[in-house]
């Protein structure tokens, strides 16, 4: 497994001159669908997939793995629990590890070579369930280059060996359970950059919602993984990727975290509604931005984590702002927003309503605990000096990102320069 010492294939400048025009209305209208999952939610989630894997799969295929790591391990004594009735034989693997280093894939594909699981089942945030759908591939396709899996070629042929997939998220934010794409560290480029591999076959086939899963997420963790799902449907929404489809989901999405959020942030686990609520907002969010690609936000915002190792979500969050006032110069799509954050914006002038709305967006993030400028971050505490060294390095690594294919407003170098450098107070946005 050699081929992570490459560049993947979105890092090439003639594909990133070209992606834009698939953002056209006509190329959208030819490639235009929607992939989804079964979903199984509720008290009666756990029993219910347990029932649909059982008649899918023969005597001999009943085999699990559960994909998790040293801390959602705990939760599958329930998943067994859940299973009892149906005789299948498990395994646990807890060696997903944050940020998906390349090494973890490795280690899952021998696990699932030595015990020939059927079923590989993924409990934990969005590195466990990236790490189940990477191990998936490798185990099943071990010639592929992860970094040659283009989005525009779809499906890469798995489903042979590993029947089904089954995603059990344990936060509120990371969408993963509902994607076709996976986020995995290259540990072997310095400094390390995060690779995204996208294909239809890692969609979870089933996905099992369950507020006992996520109800005890300690409170800095509420906040990003629920800005997590904030950005991913912001981003969604204002995509010149949508269809309708995606656009009803994010919306909804949106309204049940501007809702929901700030419950959680003040009541935490008393609050189950809240949680149960907050989860079909990942869900929706996940969907959306799967469906109809992510914005400019997690561009800038993975390339930020990368190198400041701030959480994912604080981060994306961070940038969904500044994604909101570029994409606004070649869409209208911002104006549907309005309303969600109780903004008349009838007798306002068109730059005026912008930068408002805006405001609005801002003031939900610090609503919820989240920073909207890198000089307010507290985890961890970011210099200056530091910081302003790191911009050119962190916009490279946006120009090169995955989602920065997604910007139907086309982006350079610079405007990434120009976007974290107004990152630092965020007193002015890049329009």
């Amino acid at each position: 497994m050699t081929e992570m010492a490459e560049k993947p294939w979105y890092e090439d400048p003639f594909i990133q001159e070209m992606m834009g025009l698939m953002g056209a209305r006509s190329m959208r209208s030819i490639m235009a669908g929607f992939k989804s999952n079964l979903i199984y939610s509720g008290e009666n989630g756990i029993a219910n997939a347990a029932r649909y894997l059982e008649k899918s799969l023969y005597d001999d295929e009943k085999r699990i793995l559960i994909v998790a790591d040293s801390f959602t391990k705990k939760f599958s004594s329930k998943i067994e629990k859940g299973f009892s009735k149906y005789n299948f034989e498990f395994r646990i693997w807890d060696g997903a590890k944050p940020e998906v280093p390349y090494p973890t894939i490795e280690e899952g594909v021998k696990i699932c070579e030595e015990f020939k699981p059927a079923v590989i089942m993924a409990i934990g945030g969005g590195s466990v369930m990236d790490t189940a759908k990477v191990v998936n591939i490798k185990y099943e396709r071990p010639e592929l280059n992860l970094l040659q899996i283009d989005l525009v070629s779809g499906a890469i042929g798995l489903h042979r060996k590993i029947k089904h997939l089954v995603a059990i998220p344990t936060t509120i934010g990371t969408g993963s359970e509902a994607t076709t794409a996976a986020i995995v560290n290259d540990t072997r480029r310095e400094p390390h950059k995060k690779i995204g591999v996208t294909c239809d076959d890692i969609l979870p086939t089933i996905v099992i919602l369950h507020p006992d899963f996520v109800k005890n997420l300690p409170p800095f963790l509420i906040t990003g993984t629920g800005l997590d799902t904030f950005a991913h449907a912001i981003g969604a929404y204002v995509s010149n990727w949508n269809n309708p489809y995606t656009s009803a989901i994010a919306i909804v999405s949106i309204k049940e975290t501007l809702h929901f959020l700030p419950r959680l942030v003040k009541y935490g686990s008393k609050d189950l509604e809240a949680w149960e609520h907050m989860q079909w907002a990942a869900l929706m969010a996940g969907l959306s931005f799967s469906n109809a690609m992510p914005g400019i936000e997690h561009a800038l915002g993975h390339s930020f984590g990368a190198i400041t190792n701030t959480h994912h979500g604080l981060s994306v969050g961070l940038f969904t702002p500044q994604s909101v006032a570029w994409q606004a110069k070649v869409t209208e799509r911002w104006k549907d927003l309005c309303p969600l954050f109780d903004l008349d914006i009838t007798d306002m002038p068109r730059q005026k309503a912008l930068e408002t709305l805006v405001q609005k967006i801002q003031q939900f993030i610090r609503d919820v605990n989240g920073a909207t400028s890198v000089s307010e971050i507290q985890q961890p505490v970011i210099k200056k000096e530091d910081y302003i060294k790191a911009i050119p390095l962190m916009s490279e690594f946006a120009l090169n990102d995955i989602a920065h294919l997604a910007s139907y407003r086309p982006l350079k170098y610079d405007i990434y320069k120009k976007m974290f450098e107004a990152a630092w107070d965020s007193k002015k946005l890049v329009y």
